[in-house]
């Protein structure tokens, strides 16, 4: 009797060093990413369709390459048209230069209008590229607005996006395409405001605050069209280095015409560093990106 109670004390023994070292083990493991998105109903086609209606109303061919694609979608199904933009390099000075390099921004308008209901409606689109070599850290976008306009909430969106790298895919057996090894995906678009741990969204009395915090890579699954035009459908699993990612963010605005005024779009990239002595604070803000625009009649 004693012998079966020692042998099952150490079976016990055994049973709970196992458990704890499978415990260790689970959470050495990474975290899992925090963002993510899957691209269900929207395919390649729409997005070439979109594309060609942008360049078809006035928005110029970098434009078009530099938004993401959920972004194009929004402003097609808007009926919007190019209205102005401000883009090109900025001017840095010695000290801060360094802090700049990889980054690149433009502020574009697109007109919605409705003359005969006297509905001024615009959306600007603030678009931006992080090539700095590390992670946004704690970074944040801020884009005002001059002139007489509220912003339509829903139509707002922000888009995270970039060149994806495969990691796993599924069901490419069932169909006659291959998947591509790398491609251009979006990882975060979000309308719905809802304030996460990597994302917060405050409104100001003139415009908006956008908050990042990205500590990992963003990823994508991305499903695909048979070529053959069958119903049957693959999907490929993309990480996008958010060290090298693009971002489009979009205020829409919208006014009853009285007067005709005039606005400024204002757009500041503020990016997280390490404090010394040019930065104490340890936060640095970009130069102004601005760009007029005026009402409709």
């Amino acid at each position: 009797m004693k012998k079966t109670f020692r042998m099952a004390a150490l079976l016990t023994a055994a049973a709970a060093l196992l458990f704890s070292l499978c415990a260790c083990k689970e959470e050495e493991k990474p975290p899992a990413p925090k963002e993510t998105y899957t691209e269900l109903l929207t395919f390649d086609d729409d997005y070439a369709a979109a594309d060609a209606y942008l360049l078809e109303n006035g928005y110029p061919e970098a434009f078009v390459s530099e938004t993401g694609n959920q972004t194009k979608l929004l402003l097609q199904k808007a009926g919007a048209v190019y209205e102005s933009d401000s883009r090109g390099d900025m001017q840095y000075g010695e000290r801060e230069r360094t802090y700049w390099e990889g980054f690149s921004s433009s502020v574009t308008v697109s007109d919605a209008s409705l003359p005969d209901k006297d509905v001024s409606v615009k959306y600007i689109t603030c678009n931006w590229h992080w090539n700095g070599g590390r992670p946004l850290g704690d970074d944040a976008l801020e884009l005002d607005f001059g002139g007489d306009h509220a912003v339509l909430l829903r139509q707002c969106a922000l888009e995270l996006h970039g060149e994806g790298k495969l990691i796993g895919k599924g069901d490419e057996d069932k169909v006659q395409i291959k998947i591509p090894q790398t491609d251009n995906v979006t990882f975060r678009f979000q309308q719905q405001w809802e304030t996460s741990d990597d994302l917060e969204l405050r409104f100001t009395l003139n415009g908006a605050r956008v908050g990042l915090s990205l500590d990992s890579n963003g990823y994508c699954r991305k499903w695909f069209k048979d070529a053959a035009g069958s119903s049957a459908m693959a999907y490929g699993d993309y990480a996008v280095d958010v060290c090298n990612l693009r971002g489009s963010f979009t205020l829409a605005l919208i006014r009853y015409i009285g007067e005709p005024v005039t606005g400024t779009a204002a757009f500041t990239y503020t990016q997280s560093v390490e404090a010394d002595d040019d930065v104490p604070a340890g936060y640095l803000k970009s130069n102004v990106r601005a760009c007029n625009f005026g009402d409709t009649l």
